[in-house]
Formats: structure tokens, sequence, C-alpha cells
């Protein structure tokens, strides 16, 4: 109770412990197992989630194919519309691994807002917040495609760590960079194969996620080894101890193992601006987060 409590607190900075507390009460908690789909595009639905655990895919359908959006975590929530207005949801949320969420329907957030209307007020907040903040990734996506629309960094890993590369591609478009990896930008109708080539062609920089899973795997060393092949630079990063193959025993790695991740990701972050700016002479990168 008091773990939920506290990412409410989060949420709602203004509430009462009391009235989180009554939210608390007037919820459901529930695990939803992988694929789960908790909300639908385009429906009308009354449930406002808030992500306890695990990891959730935010998926739109447009233009004939599935988009990913973005991945939310711990400490998340969404549906917040859900509560207020009649509207439909404007896209799919799955689970993208076992997920445990508080749900609060509309009817028990109205018994609690009668009594409480700064409650009413944080939400709103977050509806804004939120709103800019998909404004602003769309000016960034159009200011990309105004560019060139390429993509500067692949990211090779075996699916046994899609969890781990999950958060790190979410890493990176917080600073900006511009990010090619299967599970987001695989459309259907189109060869995969044909899509994965041509991402490889490019991207400038690989980013290869060392684990005994990504050794182990055929497609993650065709990827690396046509890098190596064309001279391309390949920044490793050491997700789980493992035999790393001659070919790129003298590439340096970022170790994620003995370091936080934070910290790994501000080095990573370092060392690409580095190749960009330093080696492949590009225009240097604004690296502020939104």
């Amino acid at each position: 109770m008091i773990e939920i409590q506290d990412i409410l607190t989060q949420i709602f900075p203004q509430a009462t412990p009391e009235t989180l507390s009554t939210l608390v009460d007037n919820g459901r908690v529930k695990t939803y197992p992988k694929d789960t789909v908790l909300t639908t595009q385009n429906a009308i639905e009354k449930t406002f989630y808030v992500l306890l655990d695990g990891q959730v895919e935010i998926r739109k359908y447009t233009h004939g194919n599935y988009h990913m959006v973005d991945v939310l975590q711990r400490g998340d929530c969404f549906g917040e519309l859900a509560l207020i207005f009649n509207v439909p949801r404007t896209a799919d949320i799955i689970v993208a691994h076992d997920a445990t969420v508080l749900e609060i329907d509309r009817h028990a957030f109205d018994e609690q807002i009668k009594w409480n209307p700064t409650a009413l007020h944080t939400l709103m907040q977050i509806i804004i917040i939120r709103m800019l903040k998909q404004l602003d990734q769309r000016l960034y996506e159009v200011s990309r495609k105004l560019n060139d629309g390429k993509p500067d960094v692949f990211f090779s890993y075996a699916h046994e760590d899609d969890a781990f590369a999950r958060t790190l591609v979410q890493s990176f478009k917080r600073y900006n960079l511009n990010v090619w990896i299967d599970i987001f930008n695989l459309e259907s109708g189109t060869s995969w194969a044909r899509q994965i080539g041509e991402a490889l062609d490019q991207c400038k920089i690989m980013v290869l996620i060392l684990s005994p899973a990504s050794m182990a795997s055929n497609n993650v060393e065709d990827e690396w080894n046509y890098y190596l092949d064309k001279g391309r630079p390949i920044l490793p990063i050491l997700y789980e101890p493992c035999d790393i193959p001659y070919r790129l025993h003298k590439l340096q790695y970022v170790d994620f193992t003995s370091q936080s991740f934070d910290d790994g990701v501000l080095r990573v972050i370092g060392d690409v601006h580095s190749i960009l700016t330093t080696v492949l002479g590009e225009p240097s990168l604004d690296v502020s987060t939104n």
C-alpha cells in the first residue's frame, strides 16, 4: 500500500494522503501477462492506469501499419483522458513485459474529486504536459524528416535482451538521437530482411549489445560483421559477461556490468557524440533533454 501511495504522490503531488489512500481503496491492482491489450485505439473507455511494475508499449495504427510510439515504465500513467471525457483512445496500450497496474475507473474518480478538486486540477496539468510533450515530439520528427529522415544509430541485439534494449533506446530518444531498432521500426507488409538491410546502410553507427544471447545469435553476427567489413564504427555495450569474438575483441566497450545504468547511458551518449563529430565529421549533436 505504501509503495503504491508513493507512486501516486509523484503523479498527484497536491493530493492529501487520505485522498491517495481512498483512490487506492477504490482502485484495482491487477497483473497482466505479456501481449495483453489494456486499451484499444478508437475505443471509448473509462479507466485510468498507473503502472506499478513492468513495461507497456504505446502502438498507433496509421496508414495501414502499426507504429511504436513509446514505452512506459514503472511510475508512468496513461488513460487520464478517460476519467474526464468521452473521447476515443488515441492508441493501443499493450503489455511488453508482465505488468502490474492500479486501475481507477471514472465513477471512483468522480466520487473523489467531489471532495478534492485539487486532484482534478493536477490531472489537467498532467494532460496539458503530455500534450505539449507529444507536440514537441511531432515537431522533432518533422525536423528530422526535413533534414534527411534517416536514422543515425542502428541497434543490434538479441531478442532475449529486448527489455534492456527498449530502455536504452528510450534514453537515446531523450537525447534527440535518431535510432533504428527492429521492435520499433519494422513495418508489416514489407520484407523484414530488406528493411533491416536498408537501416544498416543508412545508419552511421552501430550500437552492439554484448551478452551470451547476442554472441550466440547468427543474425546479430551477420549485422556486426557487415559493419566491420564496411569499415563502419561499432560501439559495443557489455550488458552481461560473455565471450567476445576475436573480430570484436579490440573494440573498446562501455561496461554496464560495473556501473549504474544512468552512468553507462551518459558514457554511451558521449561516445556516440564523439563518433559523429570527430570520426564522421557530422554537426555537433544537441544532447539536451526535453
